[in-house]
């Protein structure tokens, strides 16, 4: 091509020929040179791309090593997985992940769940260590490394068994870094469980929300989970410290699952004014979900729920007007539309603004200030329960409220819920002897 090409465009005459090059020659010589110039740039930048990558692995492979070194001098029993980040190296950070579990005799990994069928008896831990790093070509593969650590001596036998506890969060993640007790159920008769040994507690639940306690004898245990500084964790009970009951035989084992997740907070408003009981309950409903604190508070935590919660004052329980358990008093929309026409408009539902914070601020409480007066020198005025009246869809069960009044008062403002309340007063709980108001109703309808 190249020939037929000089033939073309050289001059005829020798003379010609000496005359200089032409300018299709200076664009053909120009375009030969960019492209070895752009073939020798690529295979530059090729070559400190792989002594990059090269270099990376490199490192990561020694990261890989060391974590396995120290995965080696951990106790099997205090080994658990681990995530983290390196700081810059030559301007790369690594990300080294630990992932821990335990394997059976039956040769099954196990995350903290015992008792099915084939799963065997807990043997070693089986250890894996990935090495990724900031820059890596979607086509590398991060670094992994693997091996197993056997614990000092047997995790079981045919004489004492495992427990197994599973914790996790809302979001199905595991919970790290919670303690868990186990003590023999004392309500138990003829219990076989006794008092774990120091080297049979479990530690702190691992990355996985697993922890393990070996060589246990036989019986029924409580176990109970707790948290100790920042953030509040709570149960689908709210509880704070969940506890479970689990059981098991010689050489077997059992497993605790608790759902335990950082709680939302809900910072509630209450009537301006208004005196609270003691043990004012106050009912927290989402969906099926239902919880009744059975004492007043400013603050409420709560399992995290996206759906969020409806607050009703008073001890709310859905369900048939006639189950003796109901109390459809607190929610506004069981009662009747009023011959003025006013109704009962439905409770807020209130969630967290999460783009914020798990924080549900101002959600009102919907008591009432209900003014009764106060024979001169009581202290105490008790409510109760009454028969439902104008338009009170009723509370089947019966709820009773103790306020404490202020000294010399002839007037008290009381937080009451929704329903049909009678009145007591006395100087003390125990010398109850006045009626200081009627029969009243507490109607949550309003105007359309």
């Amino acid at each position: 091509m190249f020939r037929r090409l000089n033939a073309v465009l050289r001059p005829a005459s020798p003379a010609e020929r000496d005359a200089g090059l032409s300018l299709v020659e200076v664009i053909v010589a120009l375009l030969v040179f960019a492209i070895m110039t752009v073939g020798a740039i690529a295979a530059v930048a090729t070559s400190l791309r792989l002594t990059s990558d090269n270099r990376g692995r490199e490192v990561a492979v020694n990261l890989a090593s060391s974590e396995i070194d120290l995965a080696r001098a951990t106790a099997a029993t205090q080994l658990d997985g681990r995530d983290f980040t390196t700081d810059p190296i030559d301007g790369v950070t690594y990300t080294v992940r630990r992932d821990v579990a335990w394997s059976s005799s039956a040769g099954v990994d196990s995350q903290c769940s015992a008792g099915a069928p084939g799963s065997g008896s807990l043997f070693y831990k089986r250890v894996n260590v990935t090495v990724s790093w900031s820059g890596m070509r979607s086509s590398d593969s991060a670094v992994t490394a693997d091996t197993i650590v056997a614990p000092d001596g047997k995790v079981s036998s045919s004489t004492t068994g495992t427990v197994l506890v599973s914790v996790k969060d809302n979001t199905g993640a595991g919970v790290k870094n919670t303690t868990v007790t186990i003590t023999p159920d004392s309500d138990v008769r003829n219990n076989t469980a006794a008092a774990l040994d120091p080297d049979s507690r479990p530690a702190r639940t691992d990355v996985n929300g697993c922890a393990f306690a070996l060589n246990v004898k036989p019986g029924t245990y409580t176990v109970t989970l707790s948290r100790t500084g920042g953030d509040v964790y709570v149960d689908q009970d709210q509880s704070t410290t969940p506890t479970r009951t689990v059981s098991f035989a010689s050489g077997g084992s059992t497993s605790a699952t608790f759902d335990y997740a950082p709680a939302d907070r809900y910072e509630l408003v209450w009537p301006a004014g208004a005196l609270r009981a003691d043990d004012q309950q106050t009912t927290f409903l989402s969906g099926s979900a239902r919880f009744v604190a059975s004492a007043p508070t400013d603050v409420q935590y709560l399992y995290p729920l996206s759906s969020g919660y409806q607050v009703f004052a008073g001890a709310y329980a859905p369900g048939a007007a006639t189950a003796a358990t109901s109390c459809l008093s607190p929610d506004p929309t069981k009662w009747p539309r009023a011959a003025d026409g006013r109704t009962g408009k439905p409770v807020v539902t209130s969630v967290p603004d999460y783009r914020v914070g798990p924080v549900a601020r101002n959600v009102v409480v919907p008591a009432q200030a209900t003014a009764i007066p106060v024979p001169a020198g009581d202290r105490v005025v008790r409510v109760t329960t009454a028969t439902a009246a104008g338009g009170d869809p009723g509370c089947r069960a019966t709820t009773t409220m103790t306020f404490a009044i202020p000294s010399g008062a002839t007037t008290a403002t009381l937080a009451l819920p929704p329903g049909t309340w009678s009145f007591k007063s006395g100087r003390t709980v125990s010398d109850l002897r006045n009626t200081p108001a009627p029969v009243t109703t507490v109607d949550p309808r309003t105007a359309p």
